[in-house]
């Protein structure tokens, strides 16, 4: 929750990106609260939860959907 209130967010505001924008989260409990989800929410952040403990099967997305940069 700190992160996401005083970085996340507004980094994604200074970066003046378009809205909504999408974060993906790796679906660990830890990641994830009402408190995050309404902060998001509200800052026009979409969350999507990738499954638990499929980083070896998602992995694969580093070396296409994830390798260009803005």
């Amino acid at each position: 929750t700190i992160f996401t209130a005083n970085a996340f967010i507004p980094w994604v505001n200074e970066a003046n990106l378009e809205k909504p924008v999408i974060a993906f989260l790796d679906g660990h409990k830890t990641h994830m609260s009402l408190q995050v989800s309404t902060l998001c929410h509200d800052a026009g952040i979409i969350l999507y939860l990738l499954p638990a403990n499929t980083t070896h099967i998602l992995q694969l997305a580093d070396v296409g959907a994830f390798r260009y940069h803005l």
